[in-house]
C-alpha cells in the first residue's frame, strides 16, 4: 500500500503537469506562435505544376508547414492543427502530437473545368458531393483563369450558378487570374485559420462586457477608475478631421470632459452652439515665439454637428 506522502507527491506532479499543459496550449494559440502548429494539406491531383510550385514558394517564405498529396481526385486544400499530447506521469514525457483537421476547405477549380460544369449542370452535383464528404466544413471555391475564356455560358448564368451554390451549400467563391494570387490567398487563409482559436477566445472573453475599453494595442488608452479619462478625451478629439493635438488641448482646457461640452451646448441655441468654440485661442509655441490663433467658425460648426446632429447623413 502506497504511503500518504507518495500519493500526495504523485498528485502534485499530476497537477503540475496539468498546469504546464494548459500553459502550453495557451502559448500555442497566441498570434505569432500559432502559425508554427498549423499544417497546410494540399490534395494536388489535378493542380498545375506551376501553381504547386508557386504555392510551395509562398508557404516556405512564410514558414508555414505543408504536405502535398497526389493520391486524391479532388483539388482541395485544408489545414490540420497540432495538439500537444502530454503523458500525466512523473516523467513529464511528451508522447506525440495529434493533428486535428480544421473546418476550412479551399476547392480549387480551373476556369475551363468550372465553365464545363456550369454547362453540363454537374457543378452543383460536385459541390454537393464535396459538402457530404466533408460535413460541418466551410468551403470556399477558388476559380482561376476565367478571364481568358469567352463568356460561354454567359455571365448571368455563371453568376446564377454561383449564387445558387452559395445559398444552397453555403459555399463562397473567389476568382483569381494568376498563380501568385492563389498562393497568396492560401497563405492568408493559413494565418487566419491559425489565429482563429485566439480570436474566438477573445470574443468569448468580452461577449458579456457592456463597455469595451481594452488596452490591447498602442492606439488604445488604458482607463482605470478616473485615471486616463482626460487622455481618452484627448485621443477621441484628435481622431476627428482637422483637430490637431494643440486644438484638442485648447478644447480640453475649457471643457475637461465630453459631459461639460454637451452641457454647454444644451444651454445655447443652434446658432450659438455652432459658434461656441470659434473664439477659443489655440496656443502654438512657447515664450516669445508663442502665437495664438482662433479655432474658427468652420471647425466649431463641425464639432457642434458631431455632438448634436440626429441626422445620420450629415457630413463633417
Amino acid at each position: 500500500m502506497a504511503s500518504p506522502n507518495k500519493i500526495s507527491k504523485s498528485k502534485r506532479n499530476v497537477e503540475k503537469l496539468q498546469r504546464k499543459y494548459l500553459q502550453e496550449q495557451q502559448r500555442r494559440i497566441k498570434p505569432g506562435e500559432c502559425i508554427k502548429y498549423i499544417k497546410c494539406v494540399i490534395e494536388a491531383y489535378s493542380l498545375n505544376s506551376c501553381l504547386i510550385s508557386e504555392i510551395r514558394q509562398q508557404l516556405d517564405s512564410n514558414n508555414i508547414k505543408y504536405l502535398i498529396n497526389y493520391d486524391k481526385v479532388e483539388s482541395i486544400i485544408f489545414w490540420e492543427r497540432s495538439d500537444q499530447q502530454t503523458l500525466l506521469t512523473t516523467s513529464e514525457t511528451l508522447v506525440s502530437e495529434k493533428f486535428t483537421r480544421e473546418p476550412n476547405i479551399l476547392h480549387i477549380i480551373k476556369a475551363e473545368d468550372f465553365l464545363e460544369g456550369v454547362q453540363s449542370k454537374s457543378i452543383r452535383q460536385n459541390t454537393e458531393k464535396l459538402i457530404k464528404k466533408f460535413p460541418n466544413s466551410i468551403v470556399t471555391i477558388i476559380i482561376y483563369g476565367i478571364k481568358n475564356f469567352n463568356t460561354n455560358p454567359n455571365k448571368k448564368e455563371i453568376e446564377t450558378v454561383l449564387l445558387e451554390i452559395q445559398i444552397k451549400y453555403n459555399c463562397c467563391h473567389r476568382c483569381y487570374e494568376t498563380y501568385t494570387e492563389i498562393a497568396q490567398v492560401i497563405v492568408q487563409f493559413s494565418k487566419a485559420v491559425a489565429e482563429a482559436p485566439f480570436k474566438m477566445e477573445q470574443i468569448e472573453k468580452f461577449r458579456d462586457i457592456d463597455t469595451f475599453l481594452l488596452n490591447d494595442n498602442k492606439d488604445c488608452v488604458r482607463v482605470e477608475g478616473t485615471a486616463g479619462l482626460s487622455r481618452l478625451w484627448q485621443s477621441h478629439l484628435t481622431r476627428l478631421p482637422l483637430i490637431t493635438l494643440e486644438v484638442a488641448e485648447t478644447i480640453i482646457n475649457e471643457y475637461p470632459n465630453p459631459a461639460k461640452l454637451i452641457e454647454a451646448y444644451s444651454n445655447t441655441t443652434e446658432e450659438e452652439g455652432k459658434d461656441l468654440l470659434s473664439n477659443l485661442k489655440i496656443r502654438r509655441g512657447f515664450g516669445p515665439l508663442q502665437a495664438n490663433k482662433r479655432l474658427g467658425p468652420e471647425l466649431s460648426k463641425k464639432i457642434y454637428i458631431l455632438y448634436n446632429s440626429l441626422n445620420s447623413t450629415d457630413t463633417l
